[in-house]
């Protein structure tokens, strides 16, 4: 049984309407899957630069505290060789121990260390 004109034409109007509704159903979904895309990729460029702040600033407070305990040391052994110094000296030549005299010569230490 043959179709007439009108029914012809209502038939491919509903072919042309199904294959563009599946065509843009296609592109939207090709578009978010895009979207989703762009913005992970954007997620991710953003945390690495989050961990790479991080690092830096673990690295500078490491550093801020490794030359705290490197003052520290250079403090006691300044410490250390001044009483030792003092013990050695008969006592009419010894004298106070101040603190000037253990920042100075942990200052000189360190200087020397750091050359």
């Amino acid at each position: 049984m043959a179709l007439t004109p009108e029914q012809q034409a209502d038939l491919d109007y509903q072919i042309a309407f199904e294959t563009a509704r599946a065509k843009l159903q296609t592109t939207m979904e090709n578009a978010r899957f895009e979207n989703e895309r762009l913005a992970t990729e954007a997620a991710e460029k953003l945390r690495a630069a989050n961990n790479l702040e991080a690092e830096k600033l673990r690295a500078a407070n490491q550093a801020v505290s490794d030359a705290k305990h490197t003052k520290l040391e250079m403090v006691r052994a300044a410490k250390e060789v001044l009483i030792e110094n003092r013990r050695t000296k008969p006592a009419s030549e010894a004298t106070d121990i101040t603190v000037a005299d253990i920042t100075g010569l942990a200052e000189d230490l360190a200087g020397f260390v750091n050359i």
